[in-house]
């Protein structure tokens, strides 16, 4: 009987599942239209940081190596003459010696705005590579006070992991190198290796960057040559194109730049209020920003405080160009008030 009870119901089971299919009918599907939320651009912030400073479309740093006595003799007067600035990276052991600079030259040009960095010790590294980087850095900085060593030009050999923590950028020879943008590896940034007895290269230098609105980071040889102060004229006429700066200039504004974050704080008829901060270190990092604010307001006099002190701006039709440093406290950006003339 149990094996008969057991066919049985499996042999109905049989018969009956064909109809429980055919009695089964598939679930509709649901095509009610499933309609998203629209997702919301956050706005654009009504102030951005230029590109490079003062809103000038291209970029060019003066750059010379090793510590020639001719660049106290030669190159320092005719950068000064023209109102120029350069970096001067030296070899803090042949410094005082016979054909190269001494630290008293070095303070004057110093002084004078030129910006004074580090090329190692020596012609060649030795077996401690960041005892080489950080004997110079500290050298340079224990006989130049008017300033802090920043910057560093590799020799032959680069050395970023070395360089990194030291200075905040670091540079090594290259062709004829173009950034059109801001560059994002700093230890190991590429220069344009120039003749100052080549006309033609400071006409390509001057050109392209602000045909591609670049930065070129010149490395200057030949600048006893007749044709170097020729170069200077022409970059100076462009002044009003390039920003003209030094390397660690250029440094710290692109690292500033890449990682300051805006917070607006206020916007309405009466102000614009922001801060921002690049979560850098504030001793070495401090260097104004330029930004930029449409006026749509339509303000006819504009006024920029920062940490309530006036600072720097321009305006030229709408846009009002103002600079300011990061974690120096909020940035206001006010008309300012019209004085009614009593007759």
């Amino acid at each position: 009987m149990r094996k008969f009870f057991v066919m049985t119901s499996l042999l109905a089971g049989a018969m009956l599942s064909p109809l429980l299919a055919q009695d089964v009918k598939p679930a509709t599907p649901d095509t009610t239209p499933v309609i998203k939320a629209p997702e919301v651009a956050p706005a654009p912030l009504p102030v951005k940081i230029t590109q490079w400073s003062h809103n000038k479309i291209g970029t060019v740093a003066l750059t010379f190596d090793r510590g020639a006595a001719t660049d106290y003799t030669t190159v320092f007067p005719l950068l000064k003459e023209r109102g120029l600035r350069g970096t001067f990276n030296v070899m803090t052991s042949a410094v005082e010696k016979p054909g190269y600079v001494t630290w008293e030259q070095l303070r004057e040009m110093s002084k004078a705005g030129m910006e004074i960095g580090s090329n190692s010790t020596t012609a060649k590294y030795s077996a401690d590579v960041t005892a080489d980087l950080r004997d110079s850095r500290d050298k340079i900085d224990k006989e130049i006070t008017t300033q802090k060593c920043v910057v560093l030009a590799f020799l032959s050999g680069a050395a970023k992991k070395e360089a990194d923590g030291l200075y905040i950028s670091a540079r090594f020879q290259s062709k004829k190198f173009f950034y059109p943008h801001w560059p994002m590896l700093f230890m190991n940034m590429e220069d344009y290796y120039i003749s100052g007895a080549n006309a033609a290269d400071m006409k390509d230098v001057v050109d392209k960057c602000i045909e591609k609105k670049a930065m070129s980071i010149l490395n200057y040889r030949d600048t006893t040559n007749k044709v170097f102060p020729e170069q200077l004229d022409l970059l100076k006429k462009n002044e009003d194109s390039l920003w003209l700066a030094t390397y660690g200039e250029v440094a710290r504004y692109i690292r500033e730049a890449r990682q300051s974050k805006i917070t607006m704080t206020a916007q309405d008829e009466k102000s614009v209020r922001f801060t921002f901060t690049d979560g850098l270190a504030d001793e070495t990092f401090n260097l104004p920003l330029t930004f930029a604010y449409e006026n749509t307001n339509k303000w006819e006099q504009i006024e920029v405080k920062q940490g309530d002190k006036p600072v720097w701006s321009q305006l030229t039709g709408t846009t009002l160009l103002f600079e300011a440093v990061p974690d120096a406290g909020e940035v206001v950006i006010a008309p300012v008030p019209v004085v009614a003339v009593v007759k």
